[in-house]
């Protein structure tokens, strides 16, 4: 499948281990200047969640994909069983997973790196539909240089949506179902789309 914390001070991160979650993560701490004194004090630094979180059940499998964190450094999924969320996947390198049917077919997922993890992210996009780019259109045919424009899509049956440019910008995460971004070209560029599902993916240029 396809791909902060702002602080006023330049800051230098110090670690020691500890348990959290039933696993080791580090404590991050940061130096402050008082009065001629520095203090190491402690500082929680977590991950961005993931923005979209779909979710694909079959006879035989649940299908999960996520949008990607660049702040993370793997993965966890939860499922809801028997009126409890249960830790199914505890170290997902990448961002999609499949598990067999059990009693659940809620998920949830959160990003984690070596200080910690992000709050969990419920699925907010049930896919059953088959893979299909509905529309990818501009709200104008010719642009001046520098000029401004909408940029549309609205696709059906998709985890994860990447639209990039000619010259290699990627715009990421994106809504996989629909939405708009505005773009404000300096040359000439063509604009592809990517719609990946759980069985492939379709693209298109506009």
């Amino acid at each position: 499948m396809k791909r902060l914390i702002h602080f006023p001070l330049i800051f230098f991160l110090f670690h020691m281990p500890f348990k959290s979650f039933s696993q080791e993560f580090e404590q991050a701490y940061v130096p402050i200047g008082l009065d001629g004194i520095t203090l190491i004090l402690p500082m929680d630094v977590y991950p961005s969640k993931p923005i979209y979180f779909s979710v694909k059940n079959t006879s035989t499998h649940d299908f999960v994909a996520w949008s990607s964190t660049s702040t993370a450094d793997y993965y966890q999924v939860e499922a809801y069983i028997n009126g409890e969320w249960h830790l199914v996947s505890n170290k997902v390198i990448g961002t999609s997973a499949s598990f067999r049917v059990d009693s659940s077919r809620e998920y949830r997922i959160r990003s984690c790196h070596k200080y910690g993890c992000s709050e969990w992210q419920l699925n907010n996009n049930k896919v059953s539909d088959e893979l299909k780019i509905n529309a990818f259109y501009t709200d104008k045919s010719t642009l001046k240089k520098g000029e401004s424009t909408l940029l549309r899509w609205s696709v059906m049956g998709a985890a994860t949506v990447e639209i990039r440019n000619s010259e290699g910008y990627t715009f990421s995460p994106l809504n996989p179902v629909s939405g708009r971004i505005t773009i404000r070209p300096q040359r000439s560029s063509t604009f592809y789309i990517t719609a990946s599902g759980f069985s492939g993916e379709k693209k298109r240029l506009k």
